[in-house]
């Protein structure tokens, strides 16, 4: 017998804390994780993890480097006289 859920009313957007988004973008970047299993367990599809990713390397202070292997995330402070 196959299990379905049925939705009443209007779906709405599910709003994430910066400190929520840090915590997934955080748990996928440890080594040996996998973003499908994370995104899964927190409901998501994979592709907002990357996203929260790009945000806060792009957008949020903190410096590229978790990509590549050795290096983590170091949070990088911006005068805006400099």
């Amino acid at each position: 017998m196959a299990r379905f859920e049925v939705i009443t009313g209007p779906e709405r957007r599910r709003r994430w804390s910066a400190e929520q988004k840090r915590a997934i973008v955080a748990e996928s970047l440890a080594p040996g994780a996998v973003v499908t299993e994370i995104a899964r367990r927190a409901e998501i599809c994979p592709g907002q993890i990357y996203r929260w990713r790009r945000e806060i390397r792009v957008g949020h202070g903190f410096a590229q480097g978790a990509d590549r292997p050795g290096r983590g995330w170091r949070w990088v402070s911006c005068d805006a006289g400099n």
